[in-house]
This record gives structure tokens, sequence and C-alpha cells, in this order.
């Protein structure tokens, strides 16, 4: 039984079930006129199944026993709380700084605190997400992005 695996997937359970539940509250719809919790519904059965499987899992798995705090031994504390911070900062720049620059600086500071070795690999992968949901949620999907100080920009 691996304690990891089963601690996640019990909190990603609940997380799924709450949304689950508010999806329907607010209104789910069908397909052909979807409601404003469509999303989140598809999304919570999703999440839901795979925290199941990532449970079943977890019990499969054979492991010594392990206390909480082992656990946490080894975790960079210092890149968690950024990540965390750059997370929680992001909505409140969207509006300050724009869509795709923020959009663009998260991406690039996400990517290098997960891992990408290389600044200009972080850079170059921020570029093309930021591009990226730009092209499909600005230009195809017409949804009204913050434009920030590019709106200052003639």
């Amino acid at each position: 039984m691996n304690i990891r695996d089963i601690t996640g997937s019990l909190f990603w359970l609940s997380v799924s079930i709450f949304v689950f539940v508010m999806s329907i509250r607010i209104g789910v719809g069908d397909f052909r006129a979807p409601g404003p919790g469509l999303f989140g519904f598809c999304s919570s059965i999703l999440l839901g199944a795979l925290s199941i499987t990532l449970a079943l899992a977890g019990l499969a798995k054979s492991k010594e026993r392990q206390g909480i705090f082992e656990l946490w031994r080894g975790a960079k504390w210092g890149k968690v709380l950024l990540l965390i911070i750059s997370l929680l900062s992001y909505p409140i720049l969207l509006p300050l700084m724009g869509f795709t620059v923020t959009t663009f600086v998260v991406m690039v500071l996400l990517f290098r605190l997960t891992g990408v070795q290389r600044l200009s690999a972080a850079v170059g992968i921020g570029l093309l997400t930021a591009a990226g949901s730009y092209v499909i949620f600005g230009i195809f999907l017409k949804i009204a992005l913050p434009h920030g100080m590019m709106s200052y920009i003639p």
C-alpha cells in the first residue's frame, strides 16, 4: 500500500465530488443546449475516475509503512512556495498586464520551477503556450481576453 497515492487520490476525489455537486447545482443542461456547469460536470467525472484509479493502484503497491513526516521529506519548499505565489498572482496580474503577457510570464516561471533546465527552452515553450492559447481563445473562440497594458499601445 502506497500512502502517498492513497492520500492524494482521496484529496482529488473529494475535489471532484465537490465540483460535481456544484456543477449540478448551477445547471448542466445537455449537449445541444449546454448549461454553465457542463464543463465542470464532465471534468469532475474524469477527475473522479482518475483519482479512483490512483487509489486502486496505491492499494495494489506493496511498500513499507511511512509516517506523515516521511511523505514530505525532500520537498523543495522554496519552489513550492514560488509555484503557489505565481498561480495565485496570475488572476491578479491578468487585468493589469493582459492575457498574453501574463500567461507568458507565468508559464516561463512555471516551466523553470518544474524542471526545464534551460531558460531558452522555457521562454520558447512559454511563448508557444501564450500564443497558442491566444489563438484558440481570442481568435477562434472569440473570447474577450483582458488586454491590460497592451490596450495603451496604438
